[in-house]
């Protein structure tokens, strides 16, 4: 029944998935991979209130470490993803210190790493930094027969903090460190050399759009497909989504001055269509920053939707986060 939900799933029949995998919970309400499956489902449906929910009665039942750290992992997530950054960082938090009551450090390099890429995305660089020099670090001393991918993965993390600094020179140099990786690489899977390959494919076009190239950008991403996400656990989860934004492609035709294009991209990647493989989230910020591309366009009706779906999302976000004060600022000057 499990398997029948996943199909549903991936199908992208999303009620009928859920429906399933509470038929699932009914029978054996400890069934790990229903509980994250459903949450999983259950966010890309945009409900993030019932995922985080269902996380949080599956936690008063699960005593096992291993589970409960999933659930932290996810529910930390999704509140990242609803701009709620404090809540985020405190579910984090808790998986770190489950990693270090059980002597399992996977969980906390895992963590490390992951809180790398958020502090990188919410502009805190500093911070960024150091995490992702913990994951290295980490890595090196417990799993030194792992540095060479740890390093490729280090060095993904700091391309995109030098990018953010502006510095292209420097993200163009990891670039390079990942490709020397993949085309020394002999003993890992088809499926790491594909990720490494993804890595490589969405810095490098991060890079073409800060030179100022969007068109290049736009090309590699023709020939690029998205990367499948599968709801298996909670850190395969966020990897198949913090890692590969969907918006990169939309970003590339608005530097090209093709608006008309960009917006149409946008809503692509806004509206969840069951017909195509990519079954990464609606990342809310995403309707904010259709709202200001059909703001540009002239468009102030449809911008004031998409700027009221976003702040609905993030009505629980950090006050005085920059996108949130000014989604309700253009909303406020929209609105009579």
């Amino acid at each position: 029944m499990d398997s029948l939900a996943e199909a549903y799933f991936l199908w992208g029949k999303l009620d009928a998935a859920v429906a399933k995998y509470r038929e699932v919970l009914e029978i054996n309400p400890d069934f790990v991979t229903s509980h994250i499956s459903m949450a999983y489902v259950l966010a890309l449906k945009e409900d993030y209130s019932q995922a985080i929910s269902h996380l949080d009665q599956w936690m008063a039942r699960v005593q096992a470490p291993r589970f409960r750290l999933e659930s932290h992992w996810l529910k930390g997530f999704y509140y990242y993803s609803l701009g709620a950054l404090e809540q985020a960082l405190a579910e984090f938090e808790s998986v770190g210190k489950i990693g270090e009551e059980t002597n399992n450090l996977m969980p906390q390099i895992t963590n490390e790493f992951y809180l790398g890429l958020i502090h990188c995305s919410r502009g805190n660089l500093e911070a960024s930094q150091k995490h992702l020099q913990n994951f290295l670090d980490a890595v090196t001393k417990a799993f030194p027969e792992f540095r060479e991918r740890a390093t490729a993965t280090y060095n993904f993390g700091m391309g995109l903090i030098q990018i953010r600094k502006g510095d292209v020179n420097p993200a163009k140099t990891r670039l390079d460190e990942i490709k020397s990786f993949l085309s020394k690489a002999r003993d890992i899977s088809e499926t790491l050399k594909m990720e490494y390959t993804d890595m490589f494919n969405y810095l490098a076009a991060e890079i073409m759009l800060k030179e100022g190239l969007p068109q290049k950008a736009i090309e590699l991403f023709e020939t690029v497909s998205p990367p499948k996400s599968f709801a298996i656990s909670g850190s395969d989860i966020i990897g198949n989504n913090l890692l590969y934004p969907k918006d990169l492609l939309a970003r590339a035709y608005e530097q090209a001055g093709d608006l008309a294009r960009a917006i149409a991209e946008h809503e692509k990647i806004v509206t969840f269509n069951p017909n195509i493989p990519d079954r990464r989230l609606i990342n809310p910020l995403d309707y904010y920053r259709l709202g200001k591309l059909y703001e540009k366009k002239g468009e102030k009706a449809k911008a004031t939707v998409r700027y009221r779906r976003f702040l609905d999302l993030w009505k629980d976000a950090d006050p005085g986060t920059l996108e949130l004060e000014g989604a309700k600022a253009r909303l406020a000057a929209l609105e009579p």
